[in-house]
């Protein structure tokens, strides 16, 4: 019966560390996950270790060490500020940023700044806000719209002079919308209706330009008709006339005296006339001859 009791002890002996050990762990926790597109920072009783943990499993001595996780993956921070534009006019300004820390120097960043949460309300909040107002004051308020991508240009060359000593890298920034007062809104969408209405009206005036200028043409058109058909019609009876002269030219040199007579004789119904006066020749007188 002892020999049987033994094993049984012993099983239930080894049964309860393992339990003791899965409890220490558990409560412990000495194996600590750092997920993709994350770093760790190292603690060693709350002192910052500079190396970054790469992304896997780690173990740690519980108690004695712990892991902050630093997201390293590109943050979108929206920010709303309010500045003056160079001609004065208050601009409401919308502008969304792409940042993100450098991996390697999340150590440090944490060491001496704090977490993601605190690096955005210490570093990229104020950036942000100082970069905005000094780049909106070089503008006037129409350029600000015109002239949108140079002004974000300008945002994105700034902050990121400001926030390279930081360890800080800014990808990209957006103007999401400029605001303005109501005054100065109102003013821009009365010019933008008159500038519209100016439009117009050129458009209008170089199409009657256009109709006026077809309204010539078809009038020269008509006229130089006009002309072409009297030169046509004077030609031709210049021409006619010629034919005829020279017609009337060619007869009179065909007609001699005898092929008058004979005409005449031809042509005579053969009654002398019942009244003949002083002047009035006999006719057919001498046709013998």
């Amino acid at each position: 019966m002892s020999g049987f009791l033994g094993p049984s002890r012993r099983t239930i002996g080894w049964s309860a560390a393992a339990v003791v050990v899965l409890i220490l762990v558990w409560l412990f926790e000495p194996f600590i996950i750092v997920g993709a597109g994350y770093r760790g920072v190292l603690l060693n009783f709350g002192a910052v270790q500079q190396q970054s943990l790469q992304p896997g499993l780690h173990v740690v001595t519980p108690i004695v060490q712990s892991i902050v996780r630093m997201d390293t993956r590109i943050q979108l921070t929206q920010t709303v500020e309010d500045a003056a534009s160079h001609d004065l006019q208050d601009v409401h300004t919308t502008l969304a940023t792409n940042w993100s820390i450098d991996p390697e120097a999340a150590p440090q960043l944490y060491q001496t700044i704090g977490t993601i949460e605190q690096i955005l309300g210490r570093l990229i909040a104020p950036a942000v806000a100082n970069t905005i107002k000094a780049v909106t004051a070089r503008f006037d308020a129409e350029q600000l719209i015109t002239q949108r991508d140079q002004v974000a240009e300008q945002v994105l060359t700034n902050l990121r002079r400001y926030l390279e000593p930081y360890h800080l890298s800014v990808a990209a920034v957006n103007i999401i919308n400029f605001a303005f007062s109501p005054d100065f809104s109102h003013a821009i969408e009365q010019k933008q209706v008159a500038q519209q209405r100016a439009l117009q009206a050129s458009y209008e005036l170089e199409q009657k330009k256009v109709s006026a200028q077809e309204r010539v043409v078809e009038a020269e058109a008509a006229a130089n008709a006009q002309i072409a058909q009297a030169r046509g019609e004077a030609q031709s009876i210049v021409l006619k006339a010629q034919a005829q002269a020279d017609a009337n030219t060619q007869i009179a040199k065909s007609l001699s005296p005898d092929i008058l007579r004979w005409r005449a004789v031809s042509t005579w119904d053969g009654k002398l006339p019942s009244f003949l006066g002083a002047s009035a020749p006999v006719p057919f007188i001498g046709v013998d001859r």
